[in-house]
């Protein structure tokens, strides 16, 4: 995955939501609108698939690292992990499912 056009390559999982029809952007006045428009997609079905980056891993040329201005700033590819193997734990609810789905592995 790693070639010579490669500067980066990072994990990502499907994402649960396409931010065409889920994700929102709140002003002051609690006015809502879409972060991203689709343009000509009237259908979630119809939209283009979304990853979620993950935390399992980066990839990276030193010189990139040493040189960029942010992860997307180069050439960028991606490896698909599954869920259960892409868990963040950013919160107490995120830490309580990683205790599950080990306790159900353990058992």
């Amino acid at each position: 995955m790693l070639d010579a056009a490669t500067d980066m390559v990072v994990t990502v999982t499907p994402a649960a939501r396409s931010p065409y029809f889920n994700m929102v952007f709140r002003d002051e006045d609690g006015r809502s609108r879409l972060v991203i428009q689709g343009e000509g997609v009237t259908r979630r079905q119809d939209a283009a698939p979304v990853f979620d980056m993950t935390t399992v891993a980066y990839v990276a040329r030193a010189e990139f690292i040493m040189a960029s201005r942010g992860v997307f700033s180069g050439r960028v590819r991606s490896v698909v992990v599954p869920k259960h193997r892409a868990i963040d734990i950013d919160d107490e609810i995120d830490f309580q499912l990683a205790e599950l789905l080990y306790g159900r592995k353990e058992s």
